[in-house]
């Protein structure tokens, strides 16, 4: 009986877990970890990593932005909010885009 209910828990806790992921964004700046939560649930770009200031220059904003699933989940203010880009680049990038 021990066991069902052990194997029960880690059944549910892997389920929670797997739920849990398919409603976030995992976005990875370089060591740190920011989590923006999903419009859908799915599993489409459930990790994503920007880096630093330059990697966003080397990548491109216009390219991060193009991504519609993060930027209906708010990777712009994101970015802004570290301090990585500035409203008006955000701006610039999503007019080249649109």
């Amino acid at each position: 009986m021990r066991d069902r209910i052990i194997k029960f828990v880690l059944i549910a806790a892997a389920g929670f877990g797997i739920y849990w992921l398919m409603n976030h964004h995992l976005i990875f700046f370089g060591a740190s970890v920011e989590v923006l939560p999903k419009v859908e649930t799915n599993f489409t770009h459930t990790f994503y990593s920007v880096g630093g200031r330059k990697d966003i220059q080397y990548k491109g904003l216009d390219t991060i932005l193009a991504n519609e699933d993060l930027l209906a989940a708010g990777i712009d203010d994101l970015l802004i909010d570290r301090g990585l880009v500035t409203e008006e680049e955000v701006r610039k990038a999503l007019d080249q885009i649109r």
